[in-house]
């Protein structure tokens, strides 16, 4: 799906059905899959979902919201170690969709109290700032990358054919 540029959704703390006494932790598969495919991060947050249905009551239709915030690229994680980037950048995708939720900015939102078990990166990035992307930015670099790999395969073809006649670039002139 993400090949044929379609959006996927991910949610990095997993499901939560029910109450539990379960501790919250981050997945990083979404972060694992973003880098396999070269593709941005965007967080988001949704509003409102929890007064859809409660348990034995009939459904409402109570208006939900979507935020979404800046696209985050894997690739900028690069400064850490390796066996650290997939946990960081995932971290750090929570981060800035907890932001979102709480109105907050995310140096705000308090890691350790949603995660107690997860480390916490905000030392790192306090120090080493993440830059941020525009989903424009990322896309006009993406059609960028897609054009100069189509006018690669069109000049492969073209001289695949020249060949084919027997003739290379440059003779004749």
């Amino acid at each position: 799906m993400l090949k044929n540029d379609e959006l996927v959704g991910i949610l990095p703390e997993g499901t939560r059905r029910g109450k539990t006494d379960r501790v919250a932790s981050i997945h990083a598969g979404v972060s694992v899959i973003a880098r396999m495919a070269k593709v941005p991060i965007l967080p988001m947050t949704v509003r409102g979902v929890e007064k859809i249905k409660n348990k034995g009551e009939r459904v409402r239709f109570p208006k939900v919201t979507v935020d979404y915030g800046d696209p985050i690229l894997v690739s900028d994680f690069d400064f850490l170690p390796k066996e650290e980037r997939v946990e960081a950048c995932t971290w750090y995708a929570m981060r800035e969709s907890f932001a979102l939720f709480y109105r907050v900015p995310a140096e705000d939102v308090d890691m350790v109290a949603l995660f107690p078990e997860t480390r916490d990166y905000a030392p790192v990035f306090a120090e080493h700032p993440i830059p941020r992307h525009t989903s424009d930015e990322l896309a006009c670099a993406a059609r960028t990358v897609r054009a100069e790999k189509e006018a690669k395969a069109a000049a492969k073809v073209v001289g695949t054919a020249a060949k084919a006649e027997g003739t290379e670039k440059g003779e004749g002139e």
